[in-house]
């Protein structure tokens, strides 16, 4: 295993890592993979991964815009889905600590280990790896990457309203309290938040660090669970990003937030999948009984065309 030094001083700015990697036999699973670390607050932003069945034409030494854009071009399945939130989740604080401890002199290759080791363990295959990495200061990825900062902002926002709201809890009981939620993903089984409607159930995990929103999440969880049902009461789209901002209904004046993408499958109760595949098939008839109607018109005009012919001649 490579060795790093100690951190001896404060870092500063965002650690840009970009990879491509391959793994199979004859049938190869092609990928890229992107991330950046706040060196600062030593935390995990932006990673994204995109694995395709055919070979991806992108080098490592292109520029930051052409890389993102390029990785945000090609069309993913649940390989890509499954793989992000796996690394993401796996991620440990100690390989952050590494990756810092290795800014100034081998952070590609201590990425490389890092991730090479990960990807291996979901894929269970040996996999070829390559990466790159690039220090930035604020100002510089800012100006070339100006979106990666738009989470921080709504968080800054977030933070500020959250902190009003467990502020006001002692004398207000009845005020409105969000909790910081994510989704339960079933690439199989979810429905795409598209499909889905104001009241359907949707099932997420509350990821409150605060400690009312320990407490509550809780109470909400069913015994031996880490997961909560709410109803959907309200869905934004950020067009801009293009992701969908959602808001449940867990109990009275109890709500979560989350932020989803537009082509993750999200669980959902049973009852509300009964309810999507119901529209989803009265749809599906609506269309048919369209279809039917044009083509007796159709037929219908045919049929008097030739009844005047028939009379003229």
């Amino acid at each position: 295993m490579l060795m790093e030094k100690e951190i001896t001083e404060e870092l500063n700015g965002y650690l840009w890592i970009k990879g491509k990697f391959n793994y199979g036999g004859r049938n190869k699973t092609y990928g890229l993979v992107n991330l950046f670390i706040d060196l600062e607050k030593e935390k995990l932003m932006d990673l994204k991964i995109a694995m395709v069945d055919k070979v991806i034409e992108l080098g490592l030494g292109s520029n930051l815009n052409f890389f993102l854009e390029t990785l945000d071009k090609i069309k993913t399945d649940y390989r890509s889905q499954k793989a992000q939130e796996q690394l993401v989740s796996n991620f440990k604080a100690s390989e952050i600590v590494r990756l810092l401890g290795a800014v100034d002199d081998n952070s590609s290759e201590v990425a490389k280990e890092i991730f090479k080791e990960k990807l291996e363990d979901i894929t269970q295959e040996a996999i070829n790896f390559k990466v790159k990495t690039k220090l930035f200061s604020r100002d510089e990825l800012e100006e070339s990457y100006p979106k990666l900062f738009d989470e921080d902002k709504k968080e800054v926002e977030s933070q500020t309203e959250d902190e009003t709201i467990e502020n006001d809890q002692e004398t207000k009981l009845d005020a409105r309290i969000e909790l910081k939620c994510s989704p339960v993903i079933s690439a199989v089984a979810g429905k795409r938040i598209t499909d889905l409607q104001l009241q359907d159930e949707l099932v997420v995990q509350v990821k409150d660090d605060r400690d009312i929103g320990q407490d509550i999440a809780e109470l909400l969880q069913k015994q031996g669970q880490d997961k909560v049902v709410g109803t959907i009461e309200e869905i934004k789209h950020d067009q801009e990003l293009d992701r969908y901002h959602i808001v449940v209904k867990f109990k009275r004046n109890i709500y979560g937030k989350l932020v989803v993408d537009p082509e993750v499958k999200l669980t959902i109760t049973e009852e509300s999948r009964a309810n999507v595949e119901s529209r989803e098939k009265s749809d599906s008839t609506f269309n048919l009984d369209q279809e039917e109607l044009v083509l007796f018109a159709i037929l219908g005009l045919i049929v008097i065309v030739i009844i005047i012919l028939f009379l003229v001649i």
